[in-house]
């Protein structure tokens, strides 16, 4: 601890917490001599319990109150049993060792740092019935001698809730003057003698040690204490007698202290308890300039944050939200020409363009209103590199601890309205509208630095689309430089926005330009993980790379992140790469998404497959069904983006790692099950591939890498024993030693060349561009689902033709009854004829429909294909009624043409009429006649 910087401290504090090792609080700096308190160091830890009475909790022990035990030795035990082994019996029943002690490993070495050493640990129930205590607490142990480490003890002395004193009766001479600090103190007390059996000795040491216990018991006669013993007339007690008496008289005072009995004592949290520490002359490790300044810019923008007073995060942040999913929204719809039907390419082109743009200006217009912090964001991230890894570190710990606290209210809230609607006998709509409102509000109340650097991206690509640049020259040249440097020091990147299903490329692409020139155009190795919600994923990914990927039951991980770590020069020889660029996903099969997370799902497992160049599929036990879909369809989206783009030429390569399988046999009883698996992955893969034209294709290895093996690894079980109280198995960091060892070699073994920064940029801009294309394959569950419900459209598509072929002929009929038709009946029949082709078309309506239903219940398939019915019979109804009303247009048309014609015959008549009759007049006038009127030829 001694050699590290407070950022790695904090690190290793957490690492040891997970393997419930006993964490130092306070030790003596080696280079000044000053005695140190790791405030810092504890505020990254999130300590998880569960009570009967109060339920979950999951609290850092910086903000949260919780009872202090402190455990201190008073004189040398010699050869008795020590204060550390008899701390791990009351802890964990001594199945493992949470404090070091003399029977470990090395236990015999002479201590030249370790004495003098405050160390924490905590007791935290999992409401089990074999539990010692019914609720948290600290232990408190201070390493060597108390009566040579006055700071230490005074320290303790102050903030301990109960003390617990180890000593000896040949111990008691020299303690007095500690034993009188003590029995002026508030916390309670518990004296444990550790004498051992009594042996036959001389009468004047007797009579000493009477002397001295007679003093002991005048010093604290003003004071309560409990005492116990080890001995019982010169007899040591049971093992399990002497640990269950100290656990009793713990458990007793704790009680006293939860129900207030014990006057002038409460309960601290480490930061009260570093603020003591500070005043009797400890030094703080918060207590630095970087440190200080780091915090100041948090509370600078966490004032921001508060000012707005709005839980909502995309009020405080608004260029994502809405804005991002219209501008994803319609990204898709214009790779795949969704809405597109009625109007031409240009015109449907120009309509998305036109929606893209305004998307766009409204982004621009908000970052116009925040300039001025905009152009400073560049040279605050530029400033010393140390303040910004403590500033994004306090703004982790204030955006983690706003989460925790609006979580549980939310989730209590949704809970408790689910529970009243299944009361209700009706459901009302309203009920789900507030329910469903609720879910989304998750997601609002999620905020992290993931949301502030998303906007930061939003920000860089509206100015460019924007093309207003000159004004922001600055920001977008450094933006991205910002970027890398974060990614560089270890933090991770989003790849994809997993609220809105979108990956920037534009921002993207600016960062992998970065590093190109901050880390030379370098070669990079990129290893993608994917699994089903729960499996472990980011667990694996921490234990094998050191990550900090946030673990827990449920979504964790939120879309994509990438982390980059740079290999060693003389190892990066060895494996022919420089970086490895890890991609960790959200977990696959979310039951919060319901039915939209095979689309969802299928996207993201198909873009980190062809981003990586090795995917490790992890899976939780031994079942591989959820998991074989998903590569299914994977295959599939493969095969069609080779077609969509000649730039999409992908093989990678794949692990299945197998967690929590503690059968030392499973890899040769899973060996048949995946034999059977790879057999049907290859027939998938060679009916996908006749499906798309993909002559070359025949097998599963021909798209994805797979050797069934040695690609297939199992993992034993992450925690030894049950948590909270249980650490990380040994067995579980080995295997995943050896599992990253073999990845790393695996470019090598197969020949595989690794791409540059900018061919990585440029695959993934490829990448994302064939999958917004793509989006028939990746609404299905499984290439089954896709086979059956392409052999229903093939069916469905027969009957709709024949049955259009028999309403044309129908029509084509009636159309000549209404030619040939009487004139006057030519109206009785216009109000007739649509009753009767109606009449016709239903017949062959109910024909085509019982077809269809015959078709589906004598299928194979027919449990799969039931979940179309719906929307087959829809198709089929919708193609009647366009049929219907193409009729009544035509039929229409020809009874007008019928009217006109009739009208026409009609006229004409009367025109011969007229014709007749002046024909008539003409006729019967003497043209010989020269007395004629001349009027009355004019006439």
């Amino acid at each position: 601890m001694n050699c590290c910087d407070n950022i790695l401290k904090q690190i290793l504090i957490k690492k040891m917490m997970m393997c419930q090792v006993a964490i130092p609080l306070s030790f003596r700096n080696l280079f000044n001599n000053d005695q140190m308190f790791l405030l810092w160091s504890l505020r990254h830890l999130n300590l998880e319990w569960t009570t009967k009475l109060t339920g979950v909790h999951k609290e850092n022990p910086v903000d949260y109150p919780i009872p202090i035990v402190s455990a201190i030795r008073l004189g040398h035990l010699s050869q008795l049993k020590s204060k550390s082994i008899i701390l791990n019996d009351i802890l964990c029943n001594s199945s493992h060792n949470i404090f070091f002690q003399k029977d470990c490993d090395g236990g015999h070495l002479s201590r030249k740092l370790s004495n003098g050493v405050i160390e924490l640990a905590w007791y935290m129930p999992g409401y089990c019935k074999d539990e010692s205590f019914n609720d948290i607490w600290t232990i408190a142990n201070l390493r060597g001698d108390a009566l040579e480490y006055s700071l230490q003890f005074d320290l303790l002395n102050k903030v301990s809730n109960v003390m617990l004193i180890f000593l000896t009766k040949d111990s008691l001479c020299h303690s007095f003057d500690i034993i009188e600090k003590l029995s002026t103190s508030h916390q309670q007390l518990i004296f444990v003698f550790l004498d051992g059996p009594s042996h036959v000795r001389d009468e004047n040491k007797k009579q000493m040690e009477k002397d001295q216990f007679r003093t002991f018991k005048k010093h604290m006669q003003n004071k309560e204490y409990t005492l116990i013993r080890e001995t019982v007339r010169g007899t040591k007690k049971n093992g399990a007698t002497f640990k269950n008496e100290i656990i009793n008289k713990i458990e007793v005072s704790l009680n006293c202290i939860k129900t207030g009995d014990n006057k002038g004592t409460f309960t601290m949290n480490m930061k009260q308890v570093s603020d003591i520490a500070k005043d009797i002359g400890i030094s703080i490790d918060e207590y630095t300039d970087h440190c200080h300044k780091g915090k100041e810019l948090s509370d600078f923008v966490v004032s921001i944050l508060e000012s707005n007073n709005d839980e909502d995060r995309n009020k405080v942040l608004p260029l994502q939200g809405e804005l991002l999913s219209n501008w994803s929204r319609l990204s898709k719809q214009h790779a795949r020409r969704e809405g597109a039907e009625g109007i031409t390419p240009e015109a449907f082109d120009f309509k998305i363009y036109h929606e893209k743009k305004k998307c766009r200006e409204q982004q621009f217009r908000l970052v116009e209103n925040m300039v001025a912090e905009m152009e400073n964001l560049p040279l605050f991230i530029k400033q010393n590199q140390e303040v910004i890894n403590y500033f994004l570190k306090w703004m982790k710990f204030y955006l983690d601890a706003r989460s925790n606290n609006l979580l549980p209210k939310l989730q209590e809230k949704y809970h408790e309205l689910w529970n009243n609607i299944q009361k209700k006998t009706v459901k009302e709509e309203k009920d789900y509208v507030i329910l469903k409102n609720l879910e989304k509000s998750f997601y609002y109340a999620s905020f992290g630095l993931e949301h502030f650097m998303r906007e930061i991206g939003q920000v860089y690509e509206a100015c460019v689309y924007h093309k207003k640049t000159k004004h922001f020259e600055n920001l977008i040249n450094n933006l991205p430089m910002c970027a890398a440097d974060l990614l560089i020091a270890g933090f991770p990147l989003e790849i994809m926005d997993g609220d809105a299903c979108q990956m920037p490329t534009i921002w993207l692409e600016a960062i992998f330009d970065a590093l190109s020139q901050q880390l030379g155009n370098k070669k990079v190795y990129i290893i993608s993980v994917l699994g089903i919600q729960s499996s472990g994923k980011s667990t694996l990914l921490n234990t094998m790379f050191g990550f900090n990927f946030a673990v827990s039951s449920g979504r964790c991980t939120k879309g994509v992140f990438a982390q980059l770590i740079s290999v060693d020069e003389h190892l990066s020889q060895e494996l022919g790469f420089e970086h490895v660029l890890v991609l960790d996903t959200e977990g696959l099969r979310a039951p919060e998404l319901g039915n939209r997370t095979h689309g969802h799902d299928n996207e993201i497992a198909t873009m980190v497959i062809a981003m990586g160049d090795v995917t490790i599929v992890n899976l939780m036990g031994e079942n591989t069904s959820e998991i074989a879909e998903i590569l299914q369809i994977s295959v599939h989206a493969f095969l069609r983006m080779r077609i969509a783009s000649n730039n999409t030429k992908l093989k990678p390569g794949c692990y299945f790692v197998h967690q929590n399988v503690s059968d030392v046999t499973a890899s040769k009883n899973m060996q048949s099950s995946y034999e059977k698996l790879k057999e049907q992955l290859d027939s998938i893969t060679a009916a996908a591939a006749e499906h798309e034209n993909v002559n070359e294709i025949q097998a599963f290895n021909d798209v994805i890498e797979f050797d069934v093996n040695q690609q297939i690894w199992y993992f034993p079980g992450l925690w030894k024993g049950n948590p909270p109280m249980a650490p990380i198995n040994p067995r579980y960091s080995g295997k995943a030693f050896d599992f990253k060892t073999n990845i790393f070699n695996y470019p090598s073994k197969k020949g595989l060349k690794c791409l540059t920064f900018t061919d990585s940029k440029d695959r993934l801009s490829h990448v994302w561009g064939a999958i917004l294309k793509e989006n028939f394959v990746f609404t299905f569950k499984n290439s089954l689902e896709l086979q059956c419900f392409t052999r229903l459209e093939n069916k469905v598509l027969s009957l709709c033709m024949e049955f259009r072929k028999n309403v044309s002929q129908v029509k084509h009929k009636f159309c000549n009854k209404i030619d040939n038709c009487e004139d006057t009946k030519l109206d009785t029949y216009q109000v007739n004829v649509g009753i009767e082709f109606k009449a016709v078309i239903e017949n062959d309506y109910e024909s085509c429909k019982k077809d269809l239903k015959e078709f589906m219940e004598n299928t194979r398939d027919k449990d799969i294909i039931v979940q179309w019915e719906f929307s087959v019979l829809k198709k089929i109804q919708y193609v009647k009624d366009e049929l219907i009303n193409e009729a009544d247009t035509d039929f229409k048309q020809h009874f007008e043409l019928r009217k006109i014609e009739q009208d026409q015959r009609v006229k004409v008549s009367e025109y011969m009429e007229e014709v007749k009759e002046f024909v008539g007049q003409i006729a019967s006038i003497d043209f010989d006649s020269e007395n004629d009127d001349e009027s009355s030829v004019a006439k």
